[in-house]
């Protein structure tokens, strides 16, 4: 800004508006790294749900794991047992 301006209320209020431009821009920063703070926050989540649905399709998982080798163990003893009846 021209500083030869004799004037001191104009001088004050450059003084006011640098001050001004130099909150905005500390604001700008401040918001930027807000951002930054809620897109860690947004992954950690999404992060936290994904894992939280795992964990609760894992028991479901483990029951059809066992009713699918109980079957097959009934299965199998069922054929043995034909078997043993009919070729023994």
């Amino acid at each position: 800004m021209n500083d030869n301006c004799p004037c001191e209320a104009v001088k004050a209020l450059q003084k006011a508006v640098l001050r001004h431009d130099e909150r905005l821009a500390e604001g700008d920063t401040a918001l930027a790294l807000i951002g930054q703070s809620l897109e860690t926050l947004r992954q950690s989540i999404e992060a936290m749900a994904k894992d939280l649905r795992e964990l609760k399709e894992k028991p479901a998982r483990r029951a059809e794991g066992l009713a699918d080798a109980a079957a097959k163990y009934i299965i199998t003893a069922l054929l043995a047992l034909i078997a043993a009846r009919y070729c023994g």
